[in-house]
């Protein structure tokens, strides 16, 4: 065990003072997605359906929530055009659903996307209690269509001001994002000053701790 604290300790003061972990790193919403490479992904599926896996990924500053999703990562075909509603998100106690607009805030449809392009969207937000309930004029969203070897595939990228779920504060805030027409995972992030990308990146250090110690024991038992 002392082993094990040791191991953790010395890559967790390796981690916060690497200078590969870039806290003011930007996200651009343009239908191009490079700027989504180095950030963790949480695979989107469920259990009775090994076939049309998602892939998305949830960043919060001060400022916004950056959304990624991606409908086909593995096969290309199946379910692979976006939905465009069904998205849950909680910032503390609040509870919020989103569903995807045209920028004039009619209903959005992707369907007949032509491969290689792409379309803008809205985001319309509406709280639990009512307290929030509009289109968000300053959202802003694409989704560019791939063409595969079987089908298409489509992947989106969003940004909510946070200003529009009108929440004071981020500040040690658990902000939770869930679709259940996607899968049974959900995405949580810690509002903060400090980017998201260092926590992802801690909560992967400790995931890695935890196996390596685990490795060396004669038992594994796995909660899930």
């Amino acid at each position: 065990m002392k082993k094990f604290l040791l191991f953790s300790t010395c890559l967790f003061t390796f981690l916060c003072f690497s200078p590969v972990v870039k806290a003011d790193q930007k996200i651009t919403i343009d239908g191009k997605f490079d700027d989504w490479n180095d950030v963790p992904k949480t695979d989107i599926s469920f259990s009775y359906d090994t076939y049309n896996i998602k892939q998305m990924a949830l960043l919060a500053d001060d400022k916004d929530l950056d959304l990624y999703i991606n409908m086909s990562p593995y096969r290309g075909n199946g379910y692979s055009t976006l939905q465009p509603s069904g998205y849950q998100l909680w910032i503390g106690e609040r509870h919020y659903f989103l569903d995807f607009k045209s920028v004039d805030g009619q209903y959005f449809d992707s369907n007949n996307l032509a491969p290689g392009s792409s379309k803008e969207f809205k985001v319309y937000i509406y709280e639990e209690n009512g307290r929030v309930n509009k289109l968000s004029a300053t959202s802003k969203g694409y989704v560019t269509r791939e063409k595969t070897d079987l089908s298409h595939n489509d992947i989106a990228e969003v940004k909510l001001p946070l200003r529009d779920f009108e929440v004071d504060s981020l500040v040690d805030q658990k902000i939770t994002l869930k679709n259940y027409n996607l899968g049974d995972q959900e995405l949580v992030v810690t509002g903060a000053s400090t980017s998201p990308y260092l926590l992802a990146a801690l909560g992967a250090l400790f995931a890695t701790s935890f196996v390596y110690y685990k490795k060396r024991s004669t038992k594994v038992r796995w909660l899930g």
